[in-house]
């Protein structure tokens, strides 16, 4: 049985962006991404410190490391992505190993 893997990505806006202009943009990657071999769930979530976290769900590791590579070939994502400062990003991918 394939375990569902979680990717994980916290970062700040770079100067500049709105949240409001973040979150359009956000919502523009929400098809194309769904469309993504593996896609389970997605949640883009913004913490009180002005942070995002964006925990994206796949079926397995081989789905998640896919979809890193088929994401920046997305034109909504590229856009999505030219908000985020990132010299603050960081990325994992993660094994869900108990779910309630």
């Amino acid at each position: 049985m394939k375990t569902h893997v979680l990717e994980i990505v916290t970062f700040r806006l770079r100067s500049g962006v709105s949240v409001e202009e973040f979150t359009a943009a956000g919502e523009a990657t929400v098809p194309p991404v769904r469309q993504l071999p593996g896609f389970v769930d997605r949640r883009l979530v913004l913490a009180e410190s002005g942070a995002f976290t964006d925990i994206v769900e796949w079926e397995s590791m081989e789905a998640a490391r896919g979809a890193m590579h088929a994401f920046g070939e997305i034109p909504e994502a590229n856009v999505f992505a030219q908000m985020i400062d990132m010299d603050t990003l960081d990325l994992t991918h993660q094994r869900i190993v108990v779910r309630s």
